[in-house]
Parts: C-alpha cells; sequence; structure tokens
C-alpha cells in the first residue's frame, strides 16, 4: 500500500478536525492542532476574536456553540495542496433567538507538520449573520 502523498494527508486532516468538531469529539483533535494555531474571527461577528492554541481551537467552537442551536454545513468545493486546504461550504444555521440561516463560507487551513496552526474564515455577509444572531427571539403565535 503507498503512503498518502503530504496534500492527501493534509485533506484527510481537514476532513476529520471538520467531522469531530462538529460531533464535539474534541479529544481526537488534539493531535491535529499546532501549539501556535490562531483563527482571527471577522469584527464583525458576535465571536469575532483570535483563538490562540488548543484552548483558542476549543474557545471557538464554545463561541459557536453560544451563538447558534444548530449548525451544519454542505461541502460545496475542496483543494488541497502541500501546506493548505482551502474550502468553500454553505453553512446553515439556527440562531439561539430562532432565526435560521444559509451562507457561503471559504476558509483557508493552513497546516505544517501534520498540524493546523492557522485557519482564515471569509464569510459571505458578517452584517446579515450578526443581525440575524441578534434580533429578539419571536414570540410564539397562540394556538
Amino acid at each position: 500500500m503507498s503512503e498518502l502523498s503530504l496534500r492527501e494527508q493534509n485533506l484527510k486532516i481537514v476532513d476529520t478536525m471538520l467531522e469531530k468538531g462538529l460531533a464535539g469529539d474534541f479529544e481526537a483533535l488534539k493531535q491535529y492542532v499546532d501549539p501556535d494555531f490562531l483563527c482571527v474571527e471577522p469584527d464583525g461577528l458576535p465571536y469575532r476574536g483570535s483563538y490562540r492554541g488548543f484552548e483558542g481551537y476549543l474557545g471557538l467552537f464554545k463561541a459557536l456553540m453560544g451563538t447558534f442551536d444548530e449548525l451544519r454545513f454542505d461541502r460545496l468545493g475542496i483543494v488541497a495542496d502541500d501546506k493548505s486546504v482551502w474550502t468553500r461550504v454553505e453553512l446553515h444555521g439556527r440562531a439561539k433567538n430562532g432565526e435560521t440561516f444559509s451562507m457561503q463560507v471559504a476558509e483557508i487551513w493552513d497546516i505544517r507538520n501534520g498540524r493546523v496552526f492557522k485557519i482564515t474564515p471569509f464569510y459571505y455577509d458578517t452584517k446579515t449573520l450578526t443581525e440575524i444572531c441578534e434580533r429578539p427571539r419571536k414570540a410564539k403565535a397562540a394556538s
């Protein structure tokens, strides 16, 4: 059996991180997160900020789960080379107030020595996403 190319290894790392992260299996991800990990979420988002190291990676997921009741994605495309993986997804979710959304997001995952050290996200519309999340919960209609 032939060894996986660096490109194939990088794709497998990102696939595993997405799958295990959304499933909440964070212990399985420790081996893939570089100690110097960095993800900077845009200022226009409710979970804006810099997330560093494995604790930062966990903090990012906590921030996402604190903002959304549901979050899933449909993969639209993925491209990889020996240093990075580029993903494009349709993100679907439901904010804590019950509002739902769908939006395209692209991310660049930079990888070195088998570990992700940086994720750079690009959201289609951070303003609308934040407005959806900040709206008050709709009152339920009386029956």
